[in-house]
């Protein structure tokens, strides 16, 4: 999937208000990891091509229902891409790194 495509599904699940529907997008992607509007557009992309989400509506507002990605769920805390205290987030730490691999739980 690539790098930048795994840290906008995280994202994006930190962004939904329930469990399968987020409206954050690029604009989240910038704030909470950096990433430049057009790679975070070709993350989205690549995220639809892929199955992982889908375009629910689009324009200036968009929204997307999240597919999960196997089991079992992981339950990350919201620190995880917002920062704590004014900190990097560690999520937008992990992008530095450019390292897909950081990303993996086993």
């Amino acid at each position: 999937m690539g790098l930048n495509a795994a840290i906008a599904y995280l994202v994006l699940c930190r962004g939904a208000r329930s469990r399968s529907m987020s409206a954050w997008s690029v604009n989240a992607l910038e704030r909470h990891t950096g990433m430049s509007r057009d790679k975070a557009h070709l993350a989205l992309e690549r995220l639809i091509e892929s199955g992982s989400i889908k375009k629910i509506r689009s324009g200036c507002h968009p929204q997307y229902e999240i597919k999960r990605m196997g089991e079992p769920d992981v339950l990350l805390p919201n620190a995880v891409v917002d920062g704590v205290n004014n900190e990097v987030p560690p999520l937008a730490l992990l992008r530095q790194m450019q390292d897909v691999r950081c990303l993996r739980l086993s």
